[in-house]
């Protein structure tokens, strides 16, 4: 018996550091609080927010515009607004290669296309045989293709630049409130499932998604914003408890971090986020009316 009680704790022993190894991956230490434009009109509501290595564009959802800051030296300066009538709800934005912004409107379930210096150039139109869509959420890819979170079609759905649907992938069945999902560098698309606790998997050569992940209420009260990060780690938004949750490649709960306040590094009720290149961390704090910037010690 004593032998066995030995070799129990000399294997918990082995699991400890693996664990915390695990965990330390992502570290979210706070850098910066932006509340306010460059003219010193404060941010309302905030939804969404994108990130390349040069810009920052903010979905300032309460005032009806975007927001455009400077990135120097991992420091947000600026705030210049973009305001479209085309666009009078930003909620979700993406910033391709080439600088565009696609933005999705929350009040008229459109994605709208700009040009780099701002100005609305269309909608998203895709091709008559992809049907109409309702976009809940939607991705830029490492080629620019547009993967849509269809809810009124029940499916995932890859457009290419001009509309033309690439590929399709339906809603699993099991599913009851897709919310969120993000593509991997390798193609991989992760699907999060906010009303059930799940994510769900489709690789790149996948035609259907297989459960990943179903016990998220364990760790989290409301998961409702998805990242895969450049190693595969999964980072879930917990948009009702303020938290961060870290999830390994396959699924497995890391940890979480963060938590629900109004003080800097806290959170309350935030929505999208995103990763810059060189690995800082940037969130729209909904509720405190502010982005966040957080250092992760990831390259």
């Amino acid at each position: 018996m004593i032998r066995l009680l030995l070799l129990g704790n000399f294997l918990l022993f082995l699991l400890i550091p693996t664990f915390a190894f695990s965990a330390e991956t992502l570290k979210f230490r706070p850098l910066q609080s932006i509340t306010t434009d460059a003219t010193g009109r404060g941010l309302k509501m905030p939804h969404g927010v994108a990130c390349d290595a040069a810009q920052v564009v903010a979905a300032d959802t309460g005032n009806g515009r975007l927001l455009r800051y400077q990135l120097d030296n991992g420091v947000l300066i600026g705030g210049v607004e973009i305001k479209s009538e085309q666009i009078p709800s930003p909620v979700r934005v993406q910033i391709s290669r080439a600088g565009e912004i696609f933005v999705l409107d929350g009040a008229l379930h459109k994605i709208a296309r700009l040009g780099a210096d701002g100005t609305f150039v269309s909608y998203v139109e895709p091709e008559a045989e992809t049907g109409s869509i309702m976009p809940q959420s939607f991705r830029l890819d490492s080629n620019d293709n547009l993967w849509i979170l269809d809810s009124a079609g029940s499916r995932v759905i890859v457009l290419d630049a001009q509309g033309k649907r690439l590929r399709q992938i339906a809603m699993p069945v099991a599913a009851i409130t897709p919310l969120d999902l993000d593509v991997a560098i390798n193609g991989d698309v992760v699907l999060l499932d906010s009303a059930a606790g799940a994510i769900y998997l489709a690789r790149s050569e996948d035609k259907a998604f297989s459960l990943l992940q179903q016990g998220l209420f364990e760790y989290l009260a409301y998961p409702a914003y998805l990242l895969a990060d450049r190693r595969g780690m999964l980072v879930v938004i917990d948009k009702n408890e303020g938290g961060i949750g870290l999830l390994g490649a396959d699924g497995t709960f890391i940890g979480r971090q963060l938590g629900m306040g109004w003080k800097a590094g806290l959170l309350n009720y935030p929505e999208q986020a995103c990763f810059t290149p060189s690995g800082i961390f940037i969130i729209a704090d909904r509720n405190n009316g502010r982005l966040q910037t957080f250092a992760t010690g990831q390259p």
